[in-house]
């Protein structure tokens, strides 16, 4: 049967043989692979700042599709995952290990294939007090329990600039509390940043490529 993230996974390798950069083909390889832990994939996650080095100009033209880097600091791990979908101002990239990470302008709306995912996140009045702090407001996470039950919680959110163009955003409940970091760019795109999901899964560090 045909598998679009097997074809994703074979034509970055066809993209990478033919490229200048064959020496990095091992890590760039790894870190296309996916987002498990290394119990898991058998390999330690690459090297961060030597997998953003490998990605020359000439490798992302060749791939000539968005392209996020996401890593999981809880599980030692990090991957490239690219582009496969946009539906209503939502954008989808996908891991060739089937994970998912579903953005609006760079903040998480959902995951999947993580375990513990992020069914669905409030994103549209947080994004606009990321872009006009400070102000604090009201967001909903929905998560899978262990059992696939879902779980849907309030949190109080404020939002506080940290730089022209960074925003800190701290959000609690009575069970959790946690703090996520945006930089975005002039257009009002998140670029970079540092986002919780769940408990069990914790923050994930993504910064867009290309």
């Amino acid at each position: 049967m045909f598998s679009f993230r097997n074809y994703v996974f074979g034509a970055f390798c066809f993209l990478v043989s033919c490229g200048s950069t064959q020496t990095d083909q091992p890590l760039l390889l790894r870190a296309l692979a996916g987002i498990s832990p290394p119990g898991e994939s058998g390999v330690a996650a690459p090297n961060v700042e030597q997998l953003k080095a490998a990605l020359t100009p000439a490798i992302l033209a060749q791939i000539n599709i968005p392209v996020i880097l996401a890593q999981v600091p809880e599980r030692d791990a990090v991957a490239l995952l690219t582009k496969v979908g946009a539906n209503q101002e939502v954008d989808t990239y996908l891991s060739a290990d089937g994970i998912s990470i579903s953005l609006r302008d760079g903040m998480i709306v959902a995951t999947r294939g993580l375990g513990f995912d992020l069914v669905r996140a409030d994103t549209a009045r947080p994004l606009a007090a990321v872009m006009a702090p400070p102000q604090t407001i009201s967001r909903a996470y929905d998560h899978l329990d262990g059992e696939n039950h879902l779980i849907s919680v309030a949190y109080e959110c404020s939002y506080v600039k940290i730089s022209s163009r960074q925003t800190k955003e701290t959000c609690s409940s009575p069970q959790q509390r946690f703090e996520n970091v945006y930089q975005h760019n002039q257009a009002g795109k998140i670029i970079n940043s540092r986002q919780w999901v769940s408990p069990q899964i914790g923050w994930v560090i993504i910064e867009l490529i290309q």
